[in-house]
């Protein structure tokens, strides 16, 4: 639990106070924004993306760079190879630096000041292949506890509700976002992915 007073964590959540949800409880470093994008793969690759879900990480990552957040201090994690191949592709578009985008195993023994972490998943259709193969984060205790656990004092969380409380970890995780009032949700989609200005936490 970050403290209320006057430590490190709680001045740094204070310096982002306009770009986290505005009800929450103070001090509050951990936040759920939830949305169903859809699961894509290219032809030359096996692994799954999420191009919407992509989009609102970019632009998390774009005001915390607004909010003088350096790159070096934030950290993207994603289950899947196609979101980390992805995602780097947004930052080069806009010309804008990446922070360090990878899977959970790549953050192992790594922390970072802020983590925004991609769960990819929109379809329950695949839920068993995931399973089958250790991919994703359902009834992955192993990668969901690393994820979980590699951010000093702010993780964001973008992923479907849906799906994501069909474990018992990330369903305890989304209610203790929703019982702090740091949760999000979007309605979506199978339509266009909107221009980025657009966007909003």
């Amino acid at each position: 639990m970050i403290s209320e007073g006057n430590s490190r964590e709680a001045e740094m959540l204070t310096q982002l106070d306009d770009i986290l949800p505005q009800y929450r409880r103070n001090a509050h470093g951990i936040f759920f924004h939830g949305l169903r994008g859809q699961n894509m793969q290219k032809n030359d690759s096996p692994s799954w993306y999420n191009p919407y879900e992509a989009k609102m990480v970019f632009l998390m990552t774009s005001k915390l760079y607004g909010k003088n957040i350096r790159p070096k201090s934030i950290g993207i994690i994603t289950p899947f190879i196609g979101q980390v191949e992805h995602l780097p592709k947004l930052f080069d578009d806009a010309t804008v630096t990446a922070p360090n985008i990878g899977t959970v195993e790549e953050f192992q023994g790594e922390e970072r000041d802020i983590i925004l972490i991609s769960t990819v998943r929109s379809s329950k259709e695949h839920i068993p292949s995931d399973l089958r193969h250790g991919l994703g984060f359902i009834q992955n205790r192993k990668l969901t506890n690393l994820a979980i656990t590699r951010p000093r004092y702010l993780l964001v969380v973008y992923g479907n509700a849906d799906l994501l409380v069909l474990d018992p970890r990330w369903r305890m995780i989304i209610k203790h976002c929703v019982d702090n009032d740091a949760i999000s949700l979007v309605t979506l989609v199978s339509t266009p992915i909107p221009a980025i200005r657009c966007l909003s936490f």
